[in-house]
C-alpha cells in the first residue's frame, strides 16, 4: 500500500514513453491476473469452521445491514476516506500538477511520489512505534495535527507564491505523515466494532473509501486541478470533512465504550 502510489506513476511514465499509453492497461491486466492466481493459491481461510460466516445471500445481507447502517462505522470509514483523499487529490491530479504547474516531464513524477511514499512510510512507522504507548484516539489526534498544519501550509503557499520545487511538495509530504499515522488506529477501531465480522467490516470500509476515491478522481480533481490554489483548497476541504467525521464519531461514542479511549 505504501509503495504503490510512488512506484505506479513512475513505472507508468516509462511505459507511456517506451510503449505508448495502451501498454499501461495491458500491464494492469497482467497484474490483476497475477494477483488472482497468487491469492487463490496462497490466501487460505484462517478461521476455524465454527467461527466462519456462511456464504449465503441471506446471511451476507444480514451482515451487510448490521455493519453498513452502524453510525460509528460509517463515520470512521468516512474519516479514513476523506483523510486519504485530501492526499489522493494530488495523486490523481499529478499529470496536471507536475506537467502544467511545475513544468516536469512524464519521467519526473518522482518529484511528487517519492516524498509522498516517504511520508506514508514515516507515518506508518510512527504509528507502529507509538502503538501500545498511546491510545488510538490520542494517536489520531496527533495525526490530525500533522494534517491540519500541512493543509493550511499548503493553502498559504499556493496563495502566496508561485509553485517551485521542492517547496510545492513539502506540505504534501507532511500531510502524508499524518494520514498514514491515523489510518491504522482508525481501522483498528473499525474492526473492533464487529469482532465476529472483521472481514466484512474491513471490506465495507474499503468500499466506502473506494467510493470517495471515485468521487475525488472523477469530480473533485477535474474541478480543482486547473489552479494550484484550487487544489490546495480541495485538500483543505477534504481534510476538514475527515476531521468532522472523526469529531462526530467521538461525540456519539461514550468514552467507556470507545476502543482505545484515554
Amino acid at each position: 500500500f505504501g509503495l504503490a502510489p510512488a512506484i505506479a506513476p513512475i513505472l507508468g511514465g516509462y511505459l507511456y514513453v517506451w510503449f505508448g499509453w495502451t501498454s499501461i492497461f495491458w500491464f494492469l491486466a497482467l497484474i490483476g491476473l497475477t494477483l488472482v492466481v497468487v491469492t487463490q493459491r496462497s490466501l487460505h481461510e484462517t478461521l476455524p469452521p465454527e467461527a466462519r460466516q456462511p456464504f449465503h445471500p441471506v446471511a451476507l445481507l444480514h451482515g451487510y445491514r448490521e455493519v453498513g447502517i452502524n453510525l460509528r462505522f460509517l463515520l470512521l470509514s468516512m474519516a479514513v476516506g476523506f483523510n486519504f483523499n485530501a492526499f489522493f487529490l494530488y495523486i490523481v491530479s499529478a499529470p496536471v500538477f507536475l506537467s502544467d504547474h511545475l513544468g516536469l516531464g512524464p519521467q519526473e513524477f518522482a518529484w511528487l511520489f517519492m516524498p509522498s511514499i516517504a511520508g506514508i512510510m514515516l507515518g506508518a512507522y510512527i504509528s507502529g512505534r507509538v502503538a501500545g504507548k498511546l491510545s488510538p484516539r490520542k494517536t489520531v489526534s496527533y495525526a490530525y495535527f500533522f494534517m491540519i498544519v500541512a493543509a493550511l501550509a499548503n493553502l498559504a503557499y499556493a496563495f502566496a507564491f508561485k509553485l517551485a520545487l521542492p517547496w510545492a511538495v513539502l506540505p504534501i509530504f507532511l500531510y502524508a505523515i499524518g494520514s498514514a499515522m491515523a489510518m491504522p488506529s482508525i481501522s483498528l477501531i473499525v474492526l473492533d466494532l464487529f469482532p465476529a465480522r472483521r472481514g466484512m467490516a474491513s471490506s465495507l470500509q474499503g468500499f466506502i473509501a473506494g467510493v470517495i476515491n471515485a468521487v475525488t478522481a472523477g469530480i473533485i480533481a477535474p474541478v480543482t486541478w486547473h489552479a494550484p490554489r484550487a487544489l490546495a483548497s480541495g485538500m483543505l476541504v477534504l481534510m476538514v470533512a475527515g476531521l468532522a467525521s472523526w469529531w462526530l464519531y467521538v461525540k456519539v461514542t461514550p468514552q467507556r465504550a470507545a476502543i482505545g479511549a484515554p
